[in-house]
């Protein structure tokens, strides 16, 4: 079977993903109980920011924030998607008034996309939110159950850098 591009098989209850590596099945479980909190987070998240935005034009945002000014193609390598997708994405947010394309200063034939002051207006807005809901929401744990997940940040963090 594949799996996020690849071969995976089977063997005496292991997920064998390559020669070297394998998983177990209950393993496989927590993977897949990861992958439904990370979706039901990430929707509650989006909820949270309250924009009219889609969720590539918010990420494509806020890559462009971080990471900006930035050319069209780096923004499309760093959200993975390809270069028309990301021009589309582009153009709709430039509509709104939250980014500003101007001519690139090393290849004249290319384009640099910014934040707007709008823009910034619009993504610390949603943050604060954002921050806010979490904030309340890690509140309703205890102080064991905070650290557990603090801890666990460095881990996930060091998991999606490697996966660039």
């Amino acid at each position: 079977m594949l799996i996020g591009g690849l071969q995976v098989r089977f063997v005496d209850e292991r997920l064998v993903v390559s020669s070297n590596d394998s998983l177990k099945k209950s393993d496989l479980e927590r993977i897949s109980r990861l992958r439904l909190l990370i979706v039901r987070l990430e929707r509650r998240i989006r909820q949270q920011s309250d924009t009219d935005l889609t969720p590539s034009q918010l990420s494509a945002l806020t890559v462009i924030e971080r990471r900006g000014p930035l050319r069209l193609g780096e923004l499309a390598k760093r959200e993975r998607i390809s270069q028309p997708s990301v021009s589309r994405v582009v153009r709709k947010i430039e509509a709104k008034g939250l980014v500003a394309l101007s001519g690139d200063p090393v290849d004249k034939r290319g384009s640099v996309v910014s934040v707007t002051p709008e823009g910034q207006g619009l993504i610390d807005e949603s943050r604060g939110r954002v921050d806010a809901y979490l904030a309340d929401a890690m509140m309703r744990l205890d102080e064991d159950d905070r650290h557990k997940i603090f801890e666990a940040l460095p881990v996930l963090e060091e998991m999606l850098e490697k996966d660039r």
